[in-house]
């Protein structure tokens, strides 16, 4: 089969498939979900590594109200069709839900954004385990990027203030004299 599929025990049996797939698309392309009347369901995702990252950092999670159990199915028992539009039993959801849960926001257990702080300290982290190499690549990386941007932003700044002086220069030859006789430059070509 394509894609790696997740067994979902435990969700909340009035969720939609809309709604798990919603919610499960944060940790990668999902091409296929599932869901049954008994808080059953299956979640198939485009590729192993985003599968393997909601089964690690999601099961045992609450989500909607409920604490949810995931698996990752073995490979034989993947679906075969490999996912696109979800069959009318599971896909569209129990007879009479579909439409429910919809407006309430995801809930559940998306991926955290991470702030810019645990962000560098995972970077940080990563480089570091590179050594000495990694922590001056990061610095180095850091500073290369400090003064492109510093470079952009004089080059904006050089060209809005060649701008106005092109203006001001032009308004300045182009404006006859205020007592009414001819502009400097133009009783000079006379």
């Amino acid at each position: 089969g394509q894609g790696t599929t997740l067994t979902l025990r435990g969700l909340n049996p009035n969720l939609s498939w809309q709604d798990v797939k919603s919610a499960f698309r944060d940790a990668g392309t999902v091409t296929r979900c599932d869901v049954d009347n008994a808080g059953g369901g299956t979640v198939t995702y485009a590729n192993y590594a985003d599968a393997k990252w909601a089964a690690d950092n999601w099961n045992g999670v609450n989500f909607k109200g409920k604490k949810v159990t995931i698996k990752i199915q073995p490979k034989a028992g993947a679906s075969k069709d490999g996912g696109g539009r979800a069959t009318a039993k599971g896909g569209r959801g129990a007879a009479g839900k579909a439409g429910r849960g919809r407006g309430g926001g995801r809930g559940g257990a998306p991926r955290k954004k991470l702030t810019a702080e645990q962000l560098e300290a995972q970077m940080n982290k990563y480089w570091g385990a590179a050594g000495e190499k990694g922590i001056e690549k990061v610095k180095q990386e850091k500073a290369e990027a400090a003064t492109e941007k510093k470079s952009a932003l004089d080059a904006e700044m050089d060209a809005y203030f060649a701008g106005k002086e092109t203006k001001t220069t032009e308004a300045a030859t182009d404006a006859p004299a205020a007592n009414g006789e001819a502009a400097p430059d133009a009783a000079a070509e006379a």
